[in-house]
């Protein structure tokens, strides 16, 4: 609703929450984590802001996503720049 009172953006990048990484029995999240997801909850609506920011971006929706989790829409990715603990998955607009 706030982002239709703008002018449309060339490329929208997200960085949402990143879900919790299933660990080692000894191993835990690290602390601010663990603080940060108490304080702000699950990210439950990440799917959401991707379908309505592929409606609203002109070219390109970025998505910043950890490397051990699947894409968002996984047949539209058109590029992919992986680092060593995130990746970049690039979505062009959508199609009406």
């Amino acid at each position: 609703a706030v982002l239709a009172q703008f002018d449309p953006p060339d490329v929208i990048y997200l960085d949402p929450m990143f879900p919790p990484r299933r660990r080692g029995a000894g191993a835990a999240e690290p602390k601010r984590m663990r603080l940060l997801r108490r304080l702000v909850g699950e990210d439950h609506d990440a799917s959401e802001l991707f379908s309505i920011s592929r409606q609203l971006a002109k070219r390109r929706v970025v998505v910043k996503r950890p490397l051990h989790t699947d894409p968002f829409a996984e047949q539209q990715v058109v590029a992919v720049h992986k680092g060593k603990s995130v990746r970049y998955d690039v979505y062009s607009k959508a199609v009406e």
